[in-house]
């Protein structure tokens, strides 16, 4: 994770799960990461088995120029991007992953502006992992980092791994190794290679 802002909510989501897979969603405590909250999305599996945005902060809503409480997940992604990021996001919920992409920012005709997200598991009452938080952290230089509007993100890279309870802050270290273990598997462009309970795995493009 190269931003600090993804940094600190991974640091705070960890502290909350402790020893377990993932956190509750009833857990977050919103006045325990003020700064964060404008850039924060949840993410949440419906019954009928989409993926759509429950809530969205007021940055991230500036930035695409719309509300984005209610869209699809996939609706923040460029087409070429969107059946990968489902995927991953199902995975995160599903094997209590730690997702990091890399994206570009899509703006009509300009530059694109480089990001970077993670996306954590949470919780609901009865343990089952269908929520997503996630933050989104801008690069570039600063004028494109303040009251710019984008059309879309596109994924360039994704790792998706799993930090083990034990390592405490040291997990940060553990996202940036590649474990061995098991055969790797293809997501669109995205290679996962499976950990389990103790291990770390990771996902990259190729």
């Amino acid at each position: 994770m190269k931003h600090a802002a993804t940094r600190d909510l991974y640091a705070y989501w960890d502290r909350l799960r402790g020893a377990r897979p993932a956190p509750r969603r009833g857990e977050v405590d919103p006045t325990a990461i003020p700064r964060l909250l404008p850039d924060i999305a949840l993410f949440e599996l419906q019954d009928h088995g989409g993926i759509a945005v429950r809530l969205a902060g007021t940055r991230l809503c500036d930035l695409f120029a719309r509300e984005l409480r209610g869209a699809p997940a996939t609706a923040l992604w460029t087409e070429g991007s969107r059946g990968e990021i489902d995927q991953v996001l199902r995975d995160v919920m599903a094997e209590a992953g730690v997702a990091v992409i890399a994206a570009a920012c899509r703006r009509d005709g300009r530059a694109a502006i480089p990001a970077e997200m993670v996306a954590l598991p949470l919780a609901d009452r009865t343990e089952r992992r269908r929520f997503v938080i996630a933050a989104l952290t801008l690069g570039g230089p600063a004028e494109a980092r303040g009251g710019e509007r984008i059309d879309a993100l596109d994924a360039e890279s994704a790792r998706l791994s799993w930090p083990d309870s034990a390592l405490g802050d040291r997990g940060f270290a553990a996202l940036d190794m590649v474990a061995a273990a098991g055969d790797p598997r293809r997501i669109g462009r995205f290679i996962v290679y499976d950990g389990g309970r103790g291990a770390v795995g990771t996902a990259t493009s190729r």
